[in-house]
């Protein structure tokens, strides 16, 4: 029902855990425009519309914007460093900080004016209706061995 996204977090690897002893934590490497990662996600159709969950562990909802453009999403935000961390004076980051980042192409038949966004647990789930229900319609064609005729709408 949905579908991953590749990881590309192996270039987002943080330096082994340090002595005891040396202060050292490195912040997530900036790539451009200063956003530190893209996060992962996953989209799939539901019953209602298509469904968009990001994965953002302990980020407030203040920190998080989604925009709609054309036919992508655009999820930006930032994940602080947790202050309390290192009050032993060492330690390592396996989580990245700092600014966010994630633009997700979304199909043509979406109508994003309506679409909800919810955060709980770290996923960020947005909902977006389809933009008008599409009911199927029979449609009645004759077949011939000798070629085929114009379709006609079934009389209802």
């Amino acid at each position: 029902m949905f579908n991953r996204s590749t990881w590309s977090g192996m270039g987002d690897v943080h330096s082994p855990i340090p002595f005891p002893g040396k202060p050292k934590c490195q912040p997530a490497r900036r790539r451009s425009g200063g956003v530190s990662f893209a996060p992962d996600y996953e989209t799939g159709w539901t019953s209602d519309g298509y469904q968009v969950r990001v994965v953002i562990p302990e980020v407030p909802e203040k920190n998080v914007h989604v925009t709609a453009l054309d036919n992508q999403l655009l999820v930006q935000g930032e994940r602080e460093a947790p202050e309390d961390f290192l009050s032993d004076g060492w330690g390592s980051f396996r989580l990245p900080n700092g600014r966010f980042e994630r633009l997700i192409d979304l199909p043509a038949e979406l109508n994003t004016d309506k679409m909800k966004a919810r955060l709980c647990n770290g996923i960020l789930s947005i909902s977006i209706p389809l933009d008008k229900p599409s009911v199927p319609r029979p449609l009645f064609a004759e077949v011939s061995a000798y070629g085929m005729y114009q379709a006609e709408p079934a009389v209802v």
